[in-house]
């Protein structure tokens, strides 16, 4: 789960995102990190075992879930996936919606295969209409994932994504982690 969102965005102009070649626009309370974040996503593409029976699902958000592309993880669909995080090209929105997507992996989880989710974000739900359900998501983990091989990790790309409230939900369901920053390589066992 991929935030897409304008805080990612530099502070000053002329930069730009040298794998789309999209010059990005600024935002003033931006913490320059697009690029940044587009690189930890590719890595963690990478980084997933070749196996043609796994699935990888990349999942944008901002004001509401932009994409969801799925590929099995063959060395071409790990390609494709790559091209399009690389391709990607930042859109204007208003808000950080970040109830939608984790809604999303719930809906994604396959009772037959054991399933992780990587929440990418930079800040808070900011969304005036799914603000007051954020909580209520986080919590709602255990009783959406229980019974299956399901395992999530909230992680912070910037500091300002670390809220007290998000880190005591996340951290008091089980199989539930914050993890303190994107260049965190996180290692799998089954």
């Amino acid at each position: 789960l991929w935030d897409v969102t304008g805080s990612l965005l530099p502070t000053k102009s002329g930069v730009t995102d040298p794998y789309s070649g999209q010059k990005l626009p600024t935002y003033s309370k931006g913490n320059g990190l697009f690029v940044e974040l587009k690189e930890a996503v590719m890595d963690c593409i990478r980084y997933v075992e070749e196996d043609p029976s796994t699935q990888i699902t990349v999942v944008t958000f901002h004001d509401y879930i932009r994409d969801r592309v799925s590929r099995n993880a063959s060395s071409e669909g790990k390609e494709e996936l790559l091209d399009f995080v690389k391709s990607y090209k930042y859109q204007p929105h208003k808000y950080t919606n970040i109830v939608d997507p984790i809604r999303t992996f719930y809906g994604l989880i396959r009772n037959d295969k054991i399933n992780y989710m990587f929440l990418f974000t930079d800040g808070d739900n900011d969304h005036p209409e799914t603000r007051p359900q954020l909580i209520p998501t986080l919590n709602s983990w255990e009783s959406r994932t229980g019974g299956r091989d399901a395992y999530g990790f909230y992680v912070l790309v910037h500091p300002d994504a670390d809220q007290p409230d998000i880190r005591q939900s996340v951290e008091s369901q089980d199989n539930y982690w914050i993890v303190p920053n994107a260049k965190v390589r996180i290692k799998t066992c089954t």
